[in-house]
């Protein structure tokens, strides 16, 4: 049940991310001098990577953007509930909640159909004050921002996946020169009802010279 869960949506998470760096190679020089700097400083530790902040806005915008959920949280209705509008859901009633039209809403996030990666880096950096701030990071789970879920429901594992994404995008940008094949780009997602996934790419690797 656990592998079920986590590998799948870990891996897709990555593969995601890894696509719109490709996409956006404007990042590549910035990320990786963020992660020269904090491993040099911290090593490759749970305090080095919670220190990535750009490596963590980027991994938090890919996940608004190109999350795998396009509906979900899924409930079911053990009572009546009426919201404020007047709407009343019966009980016995199967609802969730539109995930990624809530990621894509430009009332919540300015030109939310553009991918910016350093968006949440740069709503952090707004607050001043840590506590804050840490509503933007990749684990913090909001009603604007859905992928974890919400509430007591919200994915235990989160932590984990997280750290997962962030170390593996660190060490190929420190280790790799990465590019897609020429003339092409991100491929179509593959859509099956309420979710969507990558598609296959081929990613051209070549080892750094140090």
């Amino acid at each position: 049940m656990l592998n079920f869960a986590s590998v799948h949506s870990t891996s897709l998470t990555f593969t995601q991310t890894l696509y719109r760096l490709l996409a956006h190679p404007e990042y590549l020089e910035p990320l990786r001098q963020e992660v020269e700097a904090v491993v040099a400083e911290e090593g490759w530790t749970k305090a080095g990577m919670d220190k990535m902040h750009k490596i963590d806005s980027f991994v938090r915008e890919t996940q608004r953007i190109d999350g795998p959920i396009i509906f979900g949280l899924n409930r079911l209705a053990l009572a009546p509930f009426t919201f404020s509008n007047g709407v009343t859901i019966p009980a016995g009633t199967l609802f969730g909640l539109p995930v990624h039209s809530v990621h894509t809403d430009d009332e919540l996030y300015p030109d939310a159909q553009e991918f910016d990666g350093f968006r949440f880096l740069k709503l952090r950096e707004k607050e001043g004050d840590d506590v804050l701030a840490a509503r933007h990071q990749t684990v913090t789970t909001s009603a604007e921002l859905l992928g974890f879920g919400l509430g007591r429901h919200s994915c235990p594992g989160r932590f984990l996946a997280a750290n997962e994404v962030k170390a593996l995008l660190a060490h190929i940008l420190v280790t790799y020169n990465v590019k897609f094949e020429e003339g092409k780009g991100i491929p179509r997602e593959l859509r099956i009802a309420s979710f969507r996934a990558p598609r296959n790419a081929n990613i051209l690797f070549r080892k750094r010279q140090r």
